[in-house]
């Protein structure tokens, strides 16, 4: 601890947690295994693991107004969302125009994050539909059921 940075307890934590695990990652890989089991699913990590890149985009989001009223956990969401809709945005345009792209200002960082979040919603509203309709179909099966029982016992005709 220095007196141009206090002690961050969060990143100290990432980092003591980082340390206890990688003999265990290490082991994992040198079986031919991916490092973590989430990995191994094809989970996407919902975080940035390393502190500092957390930290630059974690300001960027902030000045960009995007962790306006969010707790610490989806703060460290939308950080790694917008850097990832940063990155394929770059991405998509280094295909599309070579190397010489320009790098991304912050109204192309909020084009890219809002365009991606929009696409996510509307995924996520289609799958909630799909769950919607099996419920639906759930239910009218254990009413159907329910009302085999009554009839079967008497209780309606």
């Amino acid at each position: 601890m220095t007196e141009r940075e206090p002690f961050d307890r969060v990143a100290q934590g990432r980092r003591d947690i980082e340390k206890r695990w990688v003999k265990y990652r290490a082991d994992r890989v040198a079986r031919g295994l991916p490092a973590t089991k989430a990995e191994e699913s094809g989970r996407k990590p919902a975080f940035i693991a390393d502190p500092e890149v957390q930290a630059f985009w974690f300001e960027k989001a902030e000045s960009l107004g995007l962790l306006d009223d969010l707790n610490r956990t989806d703060a460290r969401r939308v950080a790694k969302r917008l850097a990832d809709d940063a990155t394929a945005e770059l991405a998509r345009r280094v295909e599309s125009d070579g190397p010489a792209t320009p790098p991304l200002c912050d109204d192309d960082l909020l084009l890219a994050f809002y365009e991606a979040e929009a696409t996510r919603w509307r995924a996520r509203a289609i799958r909630d539909r799909q769950v919607a309709a099996q419920h639906d179909e759930l239910a009218a099966d254990a009413e159907t059921a329910l009302a085999a029982l009554l009839h079967k016992f008497g209780r309606i005709k």
